[in-house]
């Protein structure tokens, strides 16, 4: 989730923190020592004959501990660098880069305050990674008017140790800019890499958005192409700018604006949609507004005359702005115009995030009109909100092996799931929770006790739009199958095996 940032200095914090990188350079350097130390054994030993592995293990030791040795210095000298001399650190190094005249760059506090005050004033957090209105900040700086190139890494790693197979999850974004300097920093949420790459689309529309299966083509481009994809970067921009609309001196006025409590108003403003939109995320209730153009709006062949925007709240004084944002739900309804003295019947609905509504509020304010092809087709008179459900949470498999072991993952395929199912049912795993997309449907499979030895299965369905949460005690190879119809929506909860719990569910967590 993004969030707006913090005070205080983030550049000189974050160089700061590169000195918990020493526990690094001391482990290398152990490693190194150790090494180094059988390798010097295995030379200098009194052997008269030397067999192959004898060789092999003297030449190994010598290479890897030379290895490790010169990881060790590399995180000892960089890490105090950054920490004691911010001048020199990798991330002052690529701010000036990013500078016309990098030679004639300023101090570093100065060179800092540039990008902090950017980050402090229009900036958001995507995980590991700020954004402002000019500069990206991540492990490096990158100056967005000058970025060409964007490439996001979520990948599932899978490699086998000891007999075991071991998954582990890469996410990553690398941005090359003009000068075909690269910065790449590592995230740990995929979700968050993808809001961030959303971000960085409205920010840098000329820029290629491109899968990471092509960056290493991409980096290798000679200095000819790369200046050719500077080139395209000018035209595309040129050409985005002639198309994009000439701005008029004063808006006219064609909007009627229905606020909250009922009463209408022509004289609409910018501030009063946004205002309204904040105001509404803190009550409660429910809050409705709505904006109608005096001459209906186009949109995929079909005319729109009304926006509507229906706010279910959160009114809790412990949440912070960007709470409030979060947990909100937010509907945008879109009135079909309808024949000649019918009244409107047919509209389309979207669920969507704060700022996805704010934009397409301020679209329309200014007489745009979204793209409804993938909302939702409703009857307006026959839809309301949907109750509130428990808060969503991520995708998620997650599982706990019969000696304890504990692991999880928020990116995963059916093959995991069937893993899974393979585990439940020959004793591997003793606990499987599978969350699926959107964080309301939740299959999880407990172990019994010694009084009932059967496994408990929970699992949430989506009943007529309520969520509705069953119980099922079976055996560990039924709770197999039953995770595998789940995964594949074939969940069909039937009584009286399953048991529908959910007023007692509710009731145990407040809602």
């Amino acid at each position: 989730m993004a969030q707006k940032s913090t005070s205080g200095s983030i550049c000189m914090k974050r160089t700061r923190k590169k000195i918990v990188n020493l526990f690094w350079a001391a482990l290398f350097l152990f490693v190194a020592l150790a090494l180094l130390a059988y390798a010097v054994f295995s030379w200098t030993s009194d052997r008269t004959y030397w067999e192959i592995r004898d060789w092999a293990a003297a030449v190994l030791s010598t290479v890897l501990g030379i290895a490790a040795l010169a990881a060790g210095l590399y995180e000892l000298v960089t890490s105090v660098r950054d920490a004691f001399f911010p001048e020199k650190s990798r991330l002052a190094k690529s701010i000036r880069s990013q500078l016309p005249y990098p030679e004639e760059a300023p101090p570093v506090r100065e060179l800092f305050a540039m990008v902090d005050k950017d980050i402090q004033d229009n900036g958001a957090w995507f995980d590991r990674v700020a954004v402002g209105k000019e500069w990206i900040l991540g492990d490096d700086a990158t100056y967005i008017p000058r970025i060409r190139a964007v490439f996001g890494r979520d990948e599932i790693q899978r490699r086998r140790v000891n007999g075991r197979n071991i998954t582990s999850e890469v996410v990553q974004i690398y941005i090359i800019d003009d000068r075909k300097q690269v910065q790449a920093t590592g995230l740990r949420n995929p979700n968050e890499l993808k809001q961030l790459l959303e971000c960085l689309r409205l920010l840098a529309p000329d820029a290629l958005f491109l899968p990471y299966e092509k960056y290493l083509d991409y980096a290798a481009k000679s200095r000819d192409e790369w200046e050719s994809i500077n080139r395209e970067f000018r035209i595309r921009k040129a050409r985005r700018e002639m198309d994009a609309p000439a701005p008029r001196a004063e808006k006219e006025q064609n909007m009627v604006f229905t606020r909250p409590d009922g009463t209408d108003t022509s004289h609409v403003t910018e501030d009063m949609v946004l205002s309204t939109l904040r105001d509404a995320i803190r009550s409660d209730d429910e809050t409705l507004f709505t904006l109608a153009p005096t001459v209906p709006y186009e949109s995929g062949g079909r005319k729109l005359s009304f926006l509507q925007c229906a706010v279910l709240g959160v009114d809790d004084p412990d949440f912070d702005e960007a709470d409030l944002k979060d947990e909100a739900e937010i509907y945008l309804i879109a009135g079909v115009k309808p024949e000649p003295g019918c009244p409107p019947e047919t509209g389309a609905v979207l669920d969507c995030a704060y700022d996805e509504a704010e934009r397409i509020l301020l679209n329309w304010f200014h007489g745009q009109a979204p793209d409804i092809s993938r909302w939702l087709v409703i009857n307006i008179h026959a839809w309301e909100p949907p109750e509130k459900r428990p808060d969503p949470q991520p995708p998620r498999l997650a599982l706990e092996s019969a000696t304890g072991v504990f692991q999880s993952h928020e990116s995963f395929e059916r093959e995991d799931v069937e893993l899974a199912a393979d585990g439940l049912n020959d004793g591997t795993y003793r606990y499987v929770e599978l969350i699926l997309p959107g964080g309301y449907l939740i299959f999880r499979v407990e172990p019994g006790d010694a009084q009932d030895g059967r496994s408990t299965v929970t699992a949430t369905g989506d009943k007529d739009g309520k969520l509705r949460f069953y119980e099922l005690k079976c055996s560990q190879s039924q709770a197999a199958r039953q995770l595998l119809d789940y995964y594949d929506g074939k969940f069909r909860p039937a009584k009286p095996e399953w048991k529908d719990i959910t007023r007692k569910i509710y009731k145990k967590i407040g809602v």
